[in-house]
Parts: structure tokens; C-alpha cells; sequence
């Protein structure tokens, strides 16, 4: 099932918001770039 290019986008988001919350929770934060750069990087093939 292929999602459209904007749910391909809030998906991402999404992700990234969930990391950033448990980020401020006083988990890794450091990683939160990181892991946008991947999303972003390879949203096409994950999704």
C-alpha cells in the first residue's frame, strides 16, 4: 500500500514529534537529530 507524499510527511512528523516528547522526558535528546536526518532521509523506503 503506497501513501500519498503528504501522509508520507506526517508520518515523519509524527515519528519525530513522539521523540521529542519522550526526549524531554530525559531520554536521549542528543539523538533526536540523528534520527530526523534518517526520516528524512529515507521516508521513500520506510513508507
Amino acid at each position: 500500500m503506497m501513501a500519498s507524499f503528504s501522509e508520507q510527511r506526517a508520518a515523519v512528523k509524527f515519528c519525530f514529534l513522539i521523540g521529542v516528547k519522550r526526549g524531554m522526558k530525559g531520554r536521549r535528546f542528543d539523538n533526536i537529530e540523528e534520527v530526523k536526518e534518517k526520516n528524512e532521509g529515507g521516508a521513500v523506503r520506510h513508507f
